[in-house]
């Protein structure tokens, strides 16, 4: 009895079969599976000794007893080579196993007068199907899709062949079984082979939607807290000083300002912070606007901000009145041409930002292209990571342009960015545009 309340522990133990940390997509499916596999060893296992015992009892013949005994064994076998580590293989076997017992099962006649007596045995088939696609998942999917459609091709064979063995010799009879029950059988594991395909594909979306939204609230936390402490404690080191620098008036306006800039930037953390959020959190809100007048409004705090050390250029093609998420576009303009403003070179004569605007066959082309800092080469894969500074100037979160990507991909917008070091960056929008 303590046995078998151990083995349905192991058998609930989800925590034991995600070791080592490794929280991949591909390794938390494998993973799942095993544990799946787990089950079916035992479900199987279970029910082909309790056929056994059923078939010793119900037949003269100790031939059906013998048969489905072996897929007891089998079951023993493959959890063997599970045990040893052998998962994959002890996968394999289990499903080859179990499909030769039920093939046998159904060609040796049980009783004499007869050879249609276990023909049903070949529904079995159809579990034996859905355990090659929920026993293999992650990189061993294609197994499984292989294997669960050798099983449902063979259930197709002998429920059209009919073959059977007497005991004078094999017989194969055409036209002995009902088409109704033949085409249902094979339409019924069809259908339950297509279903449950449909859920694991299902699944695993929401699996690697689960595990990107753990590994970037993770980071979020500890860049987060990081960055918000940050400015939290300079602002009260400026303010302290500010006080006690208060017969310095000089002094005092100087600590002050520098606690302003200090809140600035926790000002702009929050935003991006409530960006990120909205975003993940709020579906699409189009609506008609003017993309020209959201591009000036973008670029006019900028403009006042660097004290025309930048020069702003503004190219239109197209009717630029589009339906699209206003909100949504606003954030990543502010975002990449905010970056380009900011990371400019200040030691070239005419630094520039150019905004190039195009609407053309329902798409809009946005290029913004900078001669700034530019992106080395080896940093440019990374730049849409959480909190991923891309020059050592960096000095914002991180955030901006992962919310960028973020934001892109909710709009269905293809985007790449092109840049070299010393020399500049572009970035290119396709935005498709649906109308209201």
């Amino acid at each position: 009895m303590q046995f078998l309340r151990n083995h349905i522990r192991k058998l609930l133990d989800v925590e034991a079969h995600f070791v080592n940390g490794q929280l991949s997509s591909d390794s938390v499916l494998v993973s799942k599976g095993n544990l799946i596999h787990y089950g079916l060893i035992t479900i199987g296992g279970i029910m082909a000794l309790l056929y056994s015992i059923t078939n010793l009892l119900q037949y003269d013949s100790p031939l059906p007893a013998m048969l489905t005994f072996n897929g007891f064994i089998g079951s023993v076998i493959a959890l063997l080579l599970m045990r040893a580590g052998k998962i994959l293989l002890s996968k394999i076997f289990n499903v080859l196993q179990f499909s030769a017992t039920i093939a046998l099962s159904f060609f040796f006649s049980y009783e004499e007068t007869t050879v249609h007596t276990n023909d049903s045995v070949v529904a079995f088939f159809i579990p034996v199907s859905i355990a090659c696609l929920i026993a293999f998942q992650g990189s061993e999917k294609k197994i499984g899709y292989l294997l669960g459609s050798l099983v449902l091709l063979l259930m197709s064979v002998l429920l059209f062949t009919d073959m059977h063995y007497t005991s004078e010799h094999p017989v194969l009879t055409t036209g002995s079984q009902s088409p109704d029950i033949q085409f249902n059988m094979i339409g019924a594991g069809v259908a339950c082979f297509a279903e449950v395909l449909y859920i694991l594909l299902l699944s695993k979306r929401m699996d690697e939607s689960l595990l990107k939204a753990n590994r970037e609230l993770d980071n979020f936390v500890y860049s987060v807290s990081h960055d918000l402490r940050s400015p939290l404690l300079l602002t009260r080191g400026m303010l302290d000083l500010a006080v006690r620098k208060k017969e310095n008036a000089a002094e005092q306006e100087r600590y002050l300002q520098l606690a302003g800039e200090s809140i600035d930037k926790l000002d702009t953390i929050i935003r991006e912070i409530l960006a990120y959020s909205r975003n993940s959190r709020t579906g699409l809100q189009k609506e008609e606007f003017d993309l020209r007048l959201l591009i000036k409004e973008t670029i006019q705090p900028l403009d006042l901000e660097a004290r025309g050390e930048i020069r702003f250029i503004e190219e239109y093609q197209g009717d630029l009145v589009i339906f699209s998420d206003k909100g949504r576009l606003s954030t990543v303009l502010r975002n990449i041409i905010g970056n380009a403003a900011k990371y400019r070179k200040r030691d070239i004569s005419d630094p520039f930002v150019h905004i190039k605007a195009e609407h053309k066959n329902g798409v809009l082309h946005l290029q913004i292209t900078d001669n700034g800092e530019g992106i080395p080469k080896e940093s440019q894969a990374s730049v849409f990571d959480m909190f991923y500074r891309g020059t050592n100037s960096a000095q914002g979160t991180g955030l901006g342009l992962y919310i960028c990507k973020e934001i892109l991909q909710k709009l269905s917008a293809e985007f790449s960015i092109q840049s070299e070091k010393d020399k500049g960056t572009r970035f290119l929008i396709n935005l498709p545009l649906n109308q209201p």
